[in-house]
């Protein structure tokens, strides 16, 4: 069974929803992704993880181009060699178009409908006001009319160093992260995954006061969090299963060689899932249960965006070689790698 993009988002809500509701320890979650791991796994990580390897900026569903001609039978696209509808057009099938791939699903199968998934993308190389610019699979580049203008499907789109930025996802698929845009300066403390944090790269890195949130002092009235590991440095030791490093892009910059960088800030955030099997193991080994007021104070809390530390170090990935190839993008995760 394979389930749309908007059914998995309404499920894995239903499933929060029961897991609040009567105490269900996160394991139910992995359900989900035995249900539908395909649906799951490009729903929850986002179609970016597919640009690794590619030259693209971005991709576009044919659903999201004006040029989609709706009288066909097949999936046909009206190209144009500029971005100019004066110009002639060319009526070409989607599947000669190159297209993000998939871990997933063959593309190639007969029979196969890009209009039918909800994860067929093109890949997009540049792109124009409403104008985008695909590929076909013989390497000629051609133009296609979008329905409306959103910059946020093309985020690896370098056009200058101050540009807005629209990288929006998290985690980064590597840990090779530097304090400059140079490859002789790589970090000394990495930002590792979940489960990975050491004590040391929160206590160097990390402004603490996340852990003075109300959440936090709920919790310590029933022993499930010690503040005193706050002042001994302890925080990845005890809590490390449900903390991890993310990263607020800011912008795209490019160095003398032609690679691309994202500048971003590093903070510390809270896995929602991960939180509560912790909170709900804790309080199982104590033989106690939080009061109805406090679960729902934990739980609108905890899945607030805001539930996370301030921004510490300002930190740079390179994830566009000088051949204009990718080959890191932020995902979002955690458990995107």
């Amino acid at each position: 069974m394979v389930l749309t993009l908007f059914q998995v988002i309404d499920l894995e809500r239903n499933v929060y929803e029961a897991v609040m509701k009567f105490s269900i320890i996160p394991a139910t979650i992995l359900a989900i992704m035995t249900i539908c791991p395909m649906a799951y796994a490009d729903s929850f990580c986002g179609f970016d993880e597919r640009l690794i390897g590619t030259k693209a900026i971005g991709s576009v569903s044919p659903r999201q181009l004006e040029s989609l001609i709706s009288e066909t039978d097949i999936c046909m696209l009206n190209l144009f060699d500029t971005p100019n509808e004066t110009n002639e057009q060319n009526t070409t099938a989607c599947m000669d178009i190159q297209y993000l791939p998939s871990r997933f699903f063959n593309y190639e199968e007969e029979g196969f409908d890009p209009l039918a998934s909800d994860y067929f993308q093109f890949q997009a190389f540049d792109a124009d006001g409403i104008w985008v610019q695909l590929a076909l699979k013989t390497g000629q580049r051609k133009w296609a009319k979008q329905k409306n203008i959103n910059p946020e499907r093309y985020p690896y789109y370098h056009t200058t160093d101050d540009a807005p930025v629209f990288v929006n996802r998290k985690i980064p698929t590597q840990t090779g992260i530097y304090d400059e845009p140079r490859l002789d300066k790589p970090s000394q403390y990495k930002g590792q995954q979940l489960g990975h944090l050491t004590d040391d790269w929160i206590d160097y890195t990390i402004p603490l006061g996340l852990f003075n949130h109300d959440i936090f002092k709920r919790l310590e009235t029933y022993g499930v969090f010690n503040s005193s590991h706050i002042e001994v440095g302890k925080l990845a030791t005890h809590y490390g299963e449900f903390l991890y490093a993310a990263y607020d892009v800011k912008a795209i910059i490019k160095d003398k060689e032609g690679r691309e960088w994202l500048k971003a800030e590093e903070f510390l955030d809270v896995a929602p899932f991960d939180f509560w099997h912790f909170v709900a193991k804790e309080l199982d080994a104590q033989g106690k249960k939080l009061s109805r007021n406090d679960r729902e104070l934990i739980d609108s809390a905890s899945y607030d965006e805001t539930f996370r530390s301030d921004a510490g170090r300002t930190v740079y990935f390179p994830y566009r070689e000088p051949s204009g190839t990718i080959t890191m993008v932020m995902t979002d995760g955690p458990d995107c790698d």
